[in-house]
């Protein structure tokens, strides 16, 4: 009679090759007994011992070369994930950052309204003290909240990769994006001050952290133009890509079209189509989930 499941220290697999190999160790000594060497049989506790797992107890089948997530990160979408799952599916998770955004909003104009009211006390003031302590409040409480928010996108991002098995981790080079571009003059003022405060390094750190991966980089030039299912290059416009070509017409979200074509040049070395037949498999992700409105007004008529 076997015991309930709530009682069984170890799962079923593991304990049954605990009992066959106590078993083979029983029909050795005995056969030894019987050819007439001397021994006895083990009398003193073990501590450790060997055990052996079955598939998905403790082991990684990372045989297919195709089985490992890209992961192209952005402002606005902080990570987007590109698998292989066969040779005609590719699922992909875009993980929305819109939170991260807000609260680096909310912070930069509760600070600028304190700052406006400290230029007009004096310093060491009674008014000047209440102003710099709410504003070291406001700072020290959005830290906290962009620290949660980034282990909530690096949390979502870990449990794609570890759901796919997979055995490497490939990130789309996007280091030092942020530096130079006032003397360069690459982006305007807007998208500087969001590239500045971007946390991208520490949600790398984290994802590498709960994964146990240390992430490769490879680089993007290109990604969001080319098209993966004909090969053609085209200027995208707004969140999503359309192939221009008329014999192609391929629609694909703009952050998990350049996370496939990145997974594609990991594998092959350029930017390879993926053909026409090829299944796309868009998943959408909150880093946090909030309420909305209608479902804040609902809980509180109950």
């Amino acid at each position: 009679m076997s015991l309930p499941k709530k009682h069984r220290p170890l799962h079923a697999h593991t304990t049954e090759m605990i009992s066959h190999d106590l078993y083979e160790a029983i029909k050795t000594s005995r056969t030894n007994r019987r050819n007439g060497m001397k021994l006895r049989a083990l009398w003193r506790k073990k501590n450790y011992r060997p055990l052996s797992f079955s598939k998905g107890y403790g082991w990684r089948i990372t045989n297919n070369k195709l089985n490992f997530p890209l992961v192209d990160e952005g402002i606005i979408n902080p990570m987007t994930l590109a698998t292989w799952v066969d040779e005609h599916t590719v699922d992909v998770t875009v993980i929305n950052g819109r939170e991260g955004k807000a609260i680096k909003r909310l912070r930069n104009k509760s600070i600028g309204s304190i700052q406006k009211k400290l230029s007009r006390t004096k310093n060491g003031s009674k008014d000047h003290r209440r102003l710099m302590a709410a504003k070291k409040k406001i700072q020290a409480k959005s830290k906290y909240r962009l620290q949660d928010f980034d282990h909530q996108v690096a949390r979502k991002a870990a449990n794609h990769i570890i759901a796919h098995n997979s055995g490497r981790l490939v990130y789309g080079d996007i280091r030092g994006i942020e530096q130079k571009t006032k003397e360069h003059r690459r982006v305007g003022s807007h998208q500087r001050q969001q590239l500045s405060k971007w946390s991208r390094g520490r949600q790398e750190r984290y994802v590498n952290k709960n994964t146990g991966f240390k992430g490769e980089y490879l680089d993007e030039t290109r990604s969001t133009k080319t098209c993966p299912a004909c090969g053609a290059r085209n200027l995208p416009t707004g969140r999503d890509y359309r192939c221009k070509n008329p014999s192609c017409g391929f629609v694909c979200h703009r952050d998990a079209l350049g996370a496939i074509n990145i997974l594609q040049k990991a594998i092959h070395g350029t930017y390879v189509p993926i053909g026409q037949d090829v299944k796309i498999c868009v998943r959408y992700l909150r880093a946090v989930k909030r309420w909305t409105k209608d479902q804040r007004l609902a809980h509180r008529k109950v």
